[in-house]
């Protein structure tokens, strides 16, 4: 029994033994695992943080306009993380470089290879990720792209134009508008086929209405026989309207007349006359004149009617109307100008115009009480009127003339070999433009004085441009380019402002504004920008600065939004084909010098059926028929834009352009 009893006590000795031995070998073998699990995790855990550090770091780069840098950082994402839930976004952001560096890359080889490597990278987005929320996006950004690359003669990208255009997808209606848009810069052999069949077939009476809208103001010279159907048997009212609408502006515009108008401000120095003409009421005079109306006339005709108690004029805008108005985007432009206390703006649709009579409304809107009064008009040949309106003793005036047009008589441009000695122009330079034009903006210097607005435009509901101009022509904002001079630009979209101001000018096609010795400020009024800036329309907080800085300290806007430079004092119309708007207080004198210094200048010329402005330290060499600037920007209205420390510009032919690197 003891013998018996040993042998159990050693077995629970061996028992305890292996269970211990079990224990610890299970002890390490979960502490192991859990060693193994957790270098796993923190491995797994690496791997995120630098996807994620990357990918952020990449799109810190795009939000700072780094295309370069986004580019690198993008493309090495994509390489090393295949497997990324970002991999669609990060395609995009992708094109989206690509292209943007197509825009500051020379060489009409290399820009053509950046801007097809984007597509190919919204391809991708289109291939592998059907159900992306970037997939709108990337078909927008293709579309805008292979436009572009259709107009610079690479045919086959047609192909997405006519995809988007014939989609039926509820989802993409906004892309099939704008493929549309994108058809009116085409060669109307090309687009007025799909146009016909989009009117004749597309079921939604919206795309079919845009088409009218764009036939009248894109191809006025083939429009009628379409529009013309389409008012007859299209089945959607609001189209049958549109298109009756169209068919009269086209038609209007082969009427050889036009409606002259001039908005002044003057001062009623008689008060005792304030009982005879009431606050807030007007007076119309009827004028006789052969030609146009000089101010001199004017001035004489008021006073006779005030007993020669009154000011002088004050000259706020003046230009010509044609019957059709203005539009952009479907919608027409409004343009104010004020005068006195009131805002007046001639208003284009219920403008009429016959070969025998102008009708049509002004109104008069008060810019402290915002009460408007709207004045029906209507001229003969050979008439002219003028209207005033009175606020307290401030009186607000507009003169409107029945104007026959004559035939455009057109002289041809001799067009000399251009043969400038390098040399001899840096010496010029030297001696005439050595002062770079960045100086005065960053300084702020005594002369740029209060901006004094003289014309509003309403672009959109939600965007307007304040200018200083004074004079225009209504065509001028029929074209592509619109150079508005000195102005601020307001951005206004859901309660966030932005301010952009210097020299503006719009380039309808890429609906961006450019702004050229500007400030940009954010709707905290801080200044995020400043040079050479590039504001998209539909989006003020993508602006690109095309040359120049961001601002590092807090700057705030100032507060009477002063103008960035002084004022063009003198216009001369036709030095070597162009019109040039100059700082200083007079034109370089007609002498024998060959060279013209212009300083900060503005120079514009129509050539070959595009517009160009070239703006800068404005230099001409007289007999090699070349400007040179200096810290100058050359804009054409095909929506090019070339900017640089130096560009030489020959006068008879801008697009032999050079662009100069200076050495510091």
């Amino acid at each position: 029994m003891k013998k018996f009893g040993k042998h159990i006590t050693c077995g629970w000795i061996l028992i305890w033994g292996i269970t211990i031995v079990q224990a610890v070998a299970l002890n390490n073998y979960h502490d192991g695992f859990i060693e193994e699990k957790l270098a796993g995790e923190n491995s797994s855990a690496l791997y995120q943080g630098k996807e994620i550090d990357l990918f952020f770091t990449a799109k810190e780069h795009v939000f700072k306009r780094q295309w370069d840098k986004a580019r690198t950082q993008f493309e090495r994402y994509l390489k090393d993380f295949p497997e990324s839930p970002y991999q669609d976004e990060a395609l995009y952001w992708l094109a989206q470089s690509l292209n943007h560096l197509s825009e500051r890359t020379e060489g009409e080889t290399s820009i053509l290879s950046l801007k097809k490597q984007a597509i190919q990278k919204t391809n991708e987005i289109l291939r592998k990720f059907p159900e992306s929320l970037w997939r709108d996006d990337a078909l927008t950004l293709r579309l805008e792209i292979a436009s572009q690359l259709v107009l610079s003669g690479e045919e086959e990208y047609k192909t997405y134009i006519d995809e988007a255009v014939k989609t039926q997808k509820k989802n993409e209606k906004e892309i099939k508008l704008l493929a549309l848009l994108s058809l009116s810069d085409m060669d109307p052999d090309y687009v007025l086929p799909i146009f016909k069949q989009v009117l004749e077939a597309d079921p939604d009476p919206g795309i079919r209405k845009q088409v009218v809208s764009l036939l009248g103001r894109f191809f006025p010279d083939q429009a009628v026989p379409f529009l013309e159907q389409a008012a007859r048997s299209d089945k959607d009212k609001r189209v049958r309207t549109e298109a009756e609408a169209w068919i009269e502006k086209v038609r209007a515009r082969q009427i050889p007349v036009l409606l002259s108008y001039s908005v002044y401000s003057s001062r009623l120095l008689d008060k005792t006359q304030f009982t005879d003409f009431p606050e807030h009421s007007l007076k119309t005079i009827s004028l006789s004149t052969s030609g146009p109306l000089d101010q001199k006339d004017l001035l004489n005709a008021a006073r006779q009617v005030f007993d020669d108690e009154v000011s002088p004029f004050i000259s706020s805008a003046n230009g010509s109307i044609p019957a059709y108005g203005i539009s952009w985007g479907g919608e027409n432009i409004i343009i104010t100008h004020r005068a006195g206390d009131y805002q007046i703006w001639i208003k284009p649709d219920k403008l009429k115009i016959s070969e025998d009579l102008i009708q049509g409304e002004v109104e008069f809107r008060n810019r402290k009480t915002n009460r408007k009064q709207d004045i029906s008009f209507q001229l003969n040949p050979g008439d002219s009127k003028l209207i005033i309106m009175r606020s307290s003793d401030k009186l607000s005036l507009v003169t409107l003339q029945f104007m026959p047009l004559e035939p455009e008589i057109t002289q041809p441009v001799s067009a000399p070999t251009l043969t400038a000695d390098t040399k001899e122009i840096k010496e010029i330079l030297k001696k005439a433009a050595p002062q770079d034009i960045e100086d005065p903006f960053e300084k702020g210097t005594d002369d740029h004085g209060k901006l004094e607005v003289r014309a509003v435009f309403n672009l959109k509901p939600h965007i307007q441009v304040h200018t200083a101009r004074k004079y225009f022509s209504i065509e001028e904002f029929q074209k592509n380019l619109v150079n508005f001079g000195q102005a601020k630009a307001v951005f206004s979209e859901k309660e966030n402002v932005w301010t952009l101001l210097g020299d503006i000018i719009w380039l309808k096609n890429k609906e961006c504004l450019i702004g050229y010795g500007a400030f940009l400020a954010d709707p905290d009024r801080k200044v995020t920008a400043q040079g050479v800036i590039l504001v998209p329309l539909k989006d003020p907080s993508s602006f690109q600065i095309l040359k120049g800085k961001t601002l590092e300290k807090e700057q705030l806007l100032p507060a009477d939004e002063s103008r960035t430079r002084g004022i063009y004092h003198s216009i001369s119309t036709n030095v070597q084909g162009w019109t040039i708007k100059t700082t200083l207080n007079s034109s370089p004198s007609l002498s024998s010098n060959d060279k013209w210094d212009f300083s900060l200048s503005q120079a514009e010329q129509s050539y070959k059926g595009q517009d160009w402005i070239l703006i800068g330290q404005i230099l001409l060499v007289r007999e090699e028929r070349q400007f040179i600037a200096r810290q100058a920007a050359l804009i054409n209205s095909d929506g090019d834009i070339v900017y640089g420390d130096e560009i030489h510009v020959p006068t008879d032919d801008p697009t032999k352009y050079k662009v100069i690197k200076r050495q510091p």
